[in-house]
């Protein structure tokens, strides 16, 4: 519950035992209701070794980017899967076959990258078997829902279906909030472990909203000022670069979700305004650069004969895409006012 609450309120007024449970939980404690019938087509799974290559290529273009999924993790969610059909009322089971089918629709996009005859790009057939699988997002929300939600989005935009990913990332974001994961938890509620975990999760689905917002040019769903989490930790025993890219893009995607609410408003600004927030944020992009870590540099000293990783190539795409959406409308303003009059349409449509 949030701090406007009113469970919040009284709790703090009168601290007792009393839980108030009316408030705090449903009123009716049957669930069986939120579940829709799944009628389950279990498509044919590849075979392991391949599973795990088509693990690996969805690792390779997006995991490392966005840390929803561990390697321990997917293999031990993949063992779960090969040993036995999801049991169609069980919520969790459901959602890791889920999960396991869109690495697999993405593993086989990223391999592939061919879109032959007509049934559907590279993967599509695993996306249609796995959004059967979706559990409707008014059930029970978890880390593993976002997670799974957050990859469905993602497939959408791939195929070009903006608003249903604008719809499933914003879902995911608000179960995030829901399940409390944009604040920080004591290591006294939970271990470091899940701690870390829930901050990845909830700055890799941040980082996507922020994106596939700004890509389809809706508002974004939360302000940077309601969010008071930690940036990404490494792990025991984990490299570094893992917890650094991460952070490297959210700060980035903070940025862009400036660039969507400054610049492209639906109320445009004058002149003299547009440009004084086109400097501000050109600044902001200008100081993230300086301070970009040398792992995440493109050819640092070290590695100066090196082939970039795909992971530095992405956020170097996603800082210079940032760019390009600042200087934007700044430039067409310019053409703007230097065409003659009498060729300016009365209402000029928006950048």
């Amino acid at each position: 519950m949030g701090n406007s609450s009113s469970t919040y309120i009284a709790n703090r007024l009168n601290p007792t035992a009393e839980t108030l449970a009316w408030h705090k939980y449903p009123h009716y404690e049957d669930t069986s209701w939120l579940r829709r019938p799944i009628c389950l087509d279990v498509p044919p799974l590849p075979p392991f070794d391949i599973a795990c290559r088509l693990y690996r290529a969805q690792h390779a273009y997006i995991g490392t980017i966005f840390s929803f999924l561990t390697d321990s993790a997917f293999e031990e969610r993949l063992k779960h899967v090969y040993s036995r059909v999801p049991d169609p009322d069980d919520q969790e089971e459901c959602l890791i076959y889920c999960q396991v089918l869109l690495v697999f629709a993405f593993g086989q996009m990223y391999s592939i990258n061919q879109w032959v005859g007509k049934e559907g790009p590279p993967g599509f057939g695993y996306f249609k078997h796995a959004l059967a699988l979706l559990p409707n997002v008014y059930e029970d929300g978890s880390i593993l829902f976002i997670e799974v939600l957050s990859y469905a989005a993602y497939y959408m935009q791939t195929i070009n279906r903006r608003d249903a990913a604008y719809l499933m990332i914003g879902v995911a974001l608000r179960m995030a909030i829901t399940l409390g994961l944009h604040q920080e938890v004591s290591e006294r509620d939970i271990d470091s472990e899940m701690q870390e975990h829930r901050r990845r999760v909830w700055w890799s689905t941040y980082s996507m909203e922020r994106l596939l917002c700004v890509a389809s040019g809706h508002p974004i769903s939360v302000q940077d000022e309601d969010i008071d989490l930690l940036l990404p930790i490494p792990r025991i025993g984990e490299d570094d670069h893992v917890a650094t890219v991460l952070t490297a893009y959210t700060e980035l995607s903070r940025i862009q979700g400036v660039i969507g609410e400054k610049i492209y408003r639906k109320k445009q600004k004058s002149g003299h305004d547009l440009s004084a927030c086109v400097q501000h944020i050109m600044k902001q992009l200008s100081d993230w650069f300086d301070r970009l870590p040398e792992a995440v540099r493109l050819n640092p000293p070290d590695k100066a004969h090196q082939e970039p990783n795909r992971e530095t190539v992405s956020t170097y795409l996603h800082y210079y895409y940032c760019i390009n959406m600042t200087a934007r409308p700044i430039l067409l303003y310019v053409v703007q006012r230097k065409r003659p009059q009498e060729n300016q349409q009365p209402d000029v449509a928006r950048w």
